[in-house]
């Protein structure tokens, strides 16, 4: 079953850090966790190379978002990736 992990950086490079990220697979859709708001860490990864590492693959390039909300604080600057895995 194909899992798809979207994950938020605040630097472009495969060595940024998550502050966000978000999992779902068929069966299960996890949500968004920003430790940044919630105080949550990634269980498994701290960057993205650490994913790479345990088998995920990039779909694309990150994208830069410079404006969203997340639980009523507004944030900028951050870089926004989709990995997948089978």
């Amino acid at each position: 079953m194909q899992k798809v992990l979207n994950v938020m950086t605040k630097g472009n490079t495969l060595r940024s850090k998550f502050d966000c990220w978000s999992a779902e697979d068929a069966d299960l859709v996890q949500g968004m966790r920003c430790w940044k708001v919630l105080g949550m860490k990634v269980p498994d990864y701290e960057t993205i190379l650490h994913a790479l590492a345990d088998g995920w693959r990039l779909l694309a390039p990150p994208v830069e978002i410079t404006n969203f909300i997340v639980e009523g604080e507004y944030i900028t600057g951050y870089y926004d990736w989709w990995l997948v895995k089978d």
